[in-house]
């Protein structure tokens, strides 16, 4: 079973993505599995509580509208944080594998994506 690389669709992963993805080993990515998933129910705790305490704030007053468009712009806000932090936790399980390792790919020049995301 290969690992799933939620921070890097497969479609369209770089060719170095690919190449080092064909090549894990069984306990590479088993650890690739428990790194992402950990830190993917790390970011929805995180998130859930942030928006609950988010939402405590507004008055009643304001209506379920408001309450609903601060829970949606506070969620994106959190998300677009947590997938920057997501990518360079990959860039780095990634890189740390035996092959990457035997290549020369390093975090600050692996591409994730086959174009630039920015």
């Amino acid at each position: 079973m290969k690992p799933s690389l939620f921070s890097c669709w497969y479609p369209f992963r770089s060719p170095e993505v690919r190449d080092i993805h064909a090549n894990l080993t069984p306990e590479e990515i088993y650890r690739l599995n428990v790194g992402t998933f950990a830190e993917g129910a790390l970011h929805v705790i995180i998130l859930t509580a942030g928006i609950y305490f988010l939402l405590s704030l507004v008055p009643p007053q304001w209506g379920f509208t408001a309450h609903i468009a601060l829970m949606y712009a506070s969620g994106l806000l959190f998300s677009l944080m947590a997938e920057a932090h997501m990518r360079k936790k990959a860039k780095k399980l990634l890189c740390s594998s035996a092959y990457a390792r035997e290549k020369g790919y390093t975090p600050q020049d692996l591409r994730l994506y086959s174009f630039r995301l920015w």
